[in-house]
């Protein structure tokens, strides 16, 4: 690897993961002075003791990178790569904050999105540069990183970089043996790196396999198409160009190209660490809630990967974006008696399948007005929680006309539920007043409002398949 004798431009790397550790090694090996920031001193312990190790093509290198405890820096921080875990960001910068100074600048080089424009947001006063990269990278054991496959790094900035800075850093681009590439919408790169994202990470966690492996799963394939039919949608309510030729083809693509490697969440999931799919999937569900999208395919990984309805992980994220208040309650675009399914179509308000996704939300409101009244302890409570989800797969389904949200085994679910229910019952020889006490009124409620979508002749499964 060829040397270069570059200006004085000192990096702080804070995140010693595997992108972390590649770029400290190259930057090392490029001649600037690179200086990892890490967390605790046992961290720094186990770096004195096995020192970075960067391996590609050319054998195993050992780039001059030093490392210090973030919170025991000595000097003021000028160039910082940020390669953290987008949900540790904050907490990472504000180790290091101290010694930011008015001429700091920082790069944020991370899986997910939205992190970003929290990061400018909150230090508005620095510039703020944003990267998305192709690079493919692991580490054999703690600090020696495997560069397993080149690829491609964006660059772009979110926020005004001074002229001279920008200079100094496409310069040294220029002399790293990485490759890449200033951009000046980064922000629609984000777009397009987090939506295919969203269709392969946790997918690969879930099933426990390589990236290629999903090509070779007609289920796999089917779900990265309902996947990309949500991203899609969301990103053109949002104004951001679409992939070309496509998003799911795009996908097909890189899982082509990476059929070998194990996306970061399927690491983290098999070494039991918490994953980025709030910034990935639940990114895309955010923004969706926002523009009044429905993303069920999306949610359905989210609740998959961070637990089940109840799980604290899960509860975390939704109180989290509960709190952000629906952007666009009045869009006036069906003021001419029209609607918009998620493919972007368009029904009449009165079609058959825009009823039955009425009917659907009026029911699924009516269980979880039962579920409100019922004790968490009885038996029926986590029953009904499960058929809440199947309502709103359900509902998705009839919002993505073509995609396939409830397994055969929900179907089968609910039928064994409803054959529980009835075993112990005595046969019904008289018709029965609904009424008796509020719970029991809302059962009554709730099996009315299921007998009008057949009553009115909205037979869901076939209009689902239709």
């Amino acid at each position: 690897m060829t040397e270069h004798n570059p200006p004085d431009m000192p990096w702080h790397v804070l995140g010693a993961g595997s992108i972390g550790c590649l770029w400290a090694g190259y930057l090392a090996t490029a001649g600037y002075p690179v200086t990892l920031l890490l967390k605790d001193p046992i961290a720094c312990a186990q770096f004195r003791d096995t020192p970075l190790a960067l391996e590609n093509a050319t054998g195993k290198h050992r780039p001059a990178v030093t490392a210090v405890e973030a919170g025991t820096l000595g000097e003021s921080i000028e160039w910082l790569l940020v390669t953290t875990k987008s949900f540790a960001t904050l907490e990472a910068l504000a180790t290091v904050h101290h010694k930011f100074t008015a001429t700091t600048k920082i790069v944020l080089l991370q899986n997910g999105m939205g992190m970003q424009a929290q990061v400018a947001q909150r230090y508005q006063e620095l510039a703020v540069i944003a990267g998305t990269t192709t690079d493919g990278a692991f580490q054999k054991q703690r600090f020696h990183v495997v560069h397993a496959g080149r690829g491609l790094t964006r660059f772009g900035s979110l926020s005004p970089i001074a002229a001279a800075d920008l200079a100094e850093l496409l310069a040294c681009f220029s002399t790293v043996d990485l490759d890449t590439e200033w951009v000046d919408d980064i922000t629609t790169r984000l777009w397009h790196k987090v939506a295919i994202n969203s269709c392969i990470n946790a997918l690969t966690a879930l099933k426990r396999c390589r990236n290629g492996a999903l090509l070779e799963d007609k289920a796999s394939l089917d779900m990265i198409r309902a996947l990309a039919a949500e991203a899609e949608c969301v990103m053109q309510a949002a104004n951001i160009t679409l992939p070309q030729p496509g998003l799911y083809d795009c996908v097909r693509t890189v899982l082509k190209s990476t059929s070998a490697n194990f996306s970061s969440m399927h690491q983290d999931s098999v070494l039991g660490r918490r994953t980025e799919i709030e910034a990935i999937n639940g990114f895309i569900c955010e923004q969706g809630r926002a523009l009044n999208i429905q993303t069920p395919v999306n949610y359905r990984l989210l609740e998959s990967v961070l637990g089940p309805t109840g799980s604290q992980e899960l509860n975390n994220w939704k109180s989290k974006v509960m709190k952000k208040r629906l952007s666009r309650i009045i869009t006036r675009s069906g003021d001419k008696g029209s609607t918009s399914l998620a493919d972007g179509s368009r029904l009449s308000k009165q079609s058959a399948r825009i009823e039955a996704m009425g009917c659907i939300d009026e029911l699924n409101s009516f269980v979880g007005l039962f579920l409100s009244e019922l004790d968490t302890q009885n038996e029926l409570y986590e029953s009904f929680l499960r058929v809440q989800n199947d309502l709103f797969d359900l509902g998705g389904e009839l919002a993505m006309p073509g995609n396939n949200l409830l397994e055969e085994e929900q179907w089968q679910s609910l039928e064994r539920l409803t054959e529980h229910l009835n075993a112990d019952l005595p046969a019904l020889e008289n018709f029965i007043l609904p009424g008796g006490s509020r719970l029991i009124s809302l059962c009554h409620v709730v099996r009315s409002v299921a007998r009008r979508l057949l009553a009115e002749g909205l037979e869901v499964r076939a209009l689902v398949r239709s």
